[in-house]
């Protein structure tokens, strides 16, 4: 959760902070309004995760490079670039691109960035095909947390 020219703004982590424990959502806000701060942790174990994570997601990457990739940078946390990125994940979709790589929508109101899109052939109002979000995760078995995140990115 961030707060955007007066604005909040929500991610699928808020959503699932929420379905997880409402008091953590009203933190949250008091963090993004600027009323608290964020404790800082030392977590070595969640740092471990965080980097091997990241490597499995640059894997992954890397083998898809050469299937029509179109990848993206992080933008700026601004209700401008987040629009813009939106417009740019959605130009590529509509030039049905076979992979995209940190694509972005932004309805004003939530922020979602998936890991990858992957182009399938079922017909949707862009054509013949459509998208499907692919997320990497280390774990073996989906959990309910990735799955609220992956619908929250296809919705």
């Amino acid at each position: 959760m961030q707060r955007l020219e007066g604005r909040l703004i929500y991610a699928a982590s808020d959503l699932n902070d929420y379905l997880e424990c409402k008091r953590l959502t009203e933190l949250e806000a008091l963090v993004a309004g600027g009323k608290l701060l964020r404790p800082e942790l030392d977590d070595p174990h969640g740092d471990i995760l965080r980097r091997k994570g990241e490597e499995h997601e640059r894997a992954y990457f890397e083998r898809l490079q050469s299937d029509g990739l179109i990848a993206f940078e992080r933008c700026a946390n601004t209700m401008e670039a987040y629009a813009n990125a939106e417009r740019e994940t959605v130009a590529a979709m509509r030039r049905a691109a076979r992979v995209i790589y940190q694509a972005t929508f932004f309805d004003g109101e939530f922020i979602g960035r998936a890991d990858f899109l992957r182009r399938v052939e079922t017909p949707s109002d862009l054509g013949d095909f459509s998208y499907e979000v692919v997320d990497t995760k280390l774990g073996l078995n989906p959990k309910p947390y990735y799955l609220v995140q992956l619908c929250n990115y296809s919705e």
